[in-house]
Order: C-alpha cells, then sequence, then structure tokens
C-alpha cells in the first residue's frame, strides 16, 4: 500500500504538533506489515516497514517499527506505535500514516 508516513517522536521523545509541522519530514513509499523473527526480542514480532528506492535499490525509508500496533484508523489515515532502533538504543515511536492513491 503506498503510504506517507510521519514519524511522531524524536528519539523516543513526542514532538508537540507545531514540532511535527514544522520540523518532522513526511516520507513516502510502500508500507509492508508482517511478522518477523528478531533476536533483539527472541520471538517472532509484528513489523512494519516503509520500503522506498534509492540508487535503485528497494530499503527502509525510515527505521522499521518493531511490535508494531493499529492504535487507530479513520478514512484514508491509519496511527501504529511501537518501537524502533537507532544506534543499538529503543526508543519509542509512532507513526502518523496517510494512504495516498494507487
Amino acid at each position: 500500500m503506498k503510504v506517507e508516513v510521519q514519524c511522531i517522536n524524536e528519539r523516543g521523545r513526542a514532538l508537540y504538533a507545531a514540532e511535527r509541522r514544522s520540523l518532522a519530514p513526511k516520507h513516502s513509499g510502500m508500507l509492508v506489515l508482517r511478522p518477523e523473527r528478531r533476536d533483539i526480542l527472541g520471538r517472532d514480532s509484528l513489523v512494519a516497514h516503509l520500503h522506498g528506492t534509492r540508487n535503485g535499490q528497494l530499503r527502509d525509508v525510515v527505521p522499521e517499527l518493531l511490535e508494531a500496533k493499529v492504535v487507530w484508523v479513520r478514512l484514508n489515515h491509519i496511527r501504529m506505535r511501537g518501537f524502533e532502533v537507532v544506534d543499538d538504543i529503543e526508543y519509542a515511536q509512532c507513526w502518523d500514516i496517510k494512504v495516498l492513491p494507487c
């Protein structure tokens, strides 16, 4: 599914709405949500990826969202939360997702 994602947290700290509007970039790509085995957890986890093409290769545009949970769905918007790993540190993260037309 083609989407636009805006991360709501910065290293675990929730950004205020004004900060999100002015600082947090929006990333476009293909949303993939699937269970995957993660050694960091020692078990399977639902993982969300935002795939985009860079230099002709399919890559994650933002760090993957581990333990992904859908918080709400409304029309063409989805809110998901979980955590991301940046520099071997786990941070709470929330994605504001807008579904784009195909």
